[in-house]
């Protein structure tokens, strides 16, 4: 799975891509993404990541959402660190025919935030 995020600030929302099913041997990754994809790429100095996950799931609406945080500290550098914290809204489930406009997550995801 190719996980690919677009942004130029921290926001709230930001484009997201998922591209499941790749075949690509790990010698020909930095290639595809240069190549095939036409990014300009480098290799990461080794580091640790450190990385949380929580879900929440509302009773009203049976929304569900993740709270996810990283940390990733620099091997050779530990005081190098990039750390994050990420809402998502994941998935609905519920028994009740909720309207699942987006204003509705939105004041959910505020709620989860706040």
């Amino acid at each position: 799975m190719l996980k690919r995020k677009w942004f130029t600030e921290d926001a709230f929302a930001r484009r997201k891509e998922l591209t499941p099913g790749l075949d690509i041997t790990p010698d020909r990754f930095e290639a595809y993404l240069g190549e095939d994809l036409g990014l300009q790429v480098r290799a990461m100095p080794p580091f640790q990541r450190v990385r949380y996950d929580f879900q929440c799931e509302s009773m009203r609406t049976g929304h569900v959402y993740g709270i996810f945080v990283d940390r990733c500290a620099l091997l050779a550098a530990p005081e190098v660190v990039l750390s994050q914290c990420e809402l998502e809204y994941l998935r609905s489930r519920g028994i009740l025919d909720h309207d699942q406009d987006e204003d509705e997550v939105l004041i959910e995801m505020e709620w989860v935030d706040n």
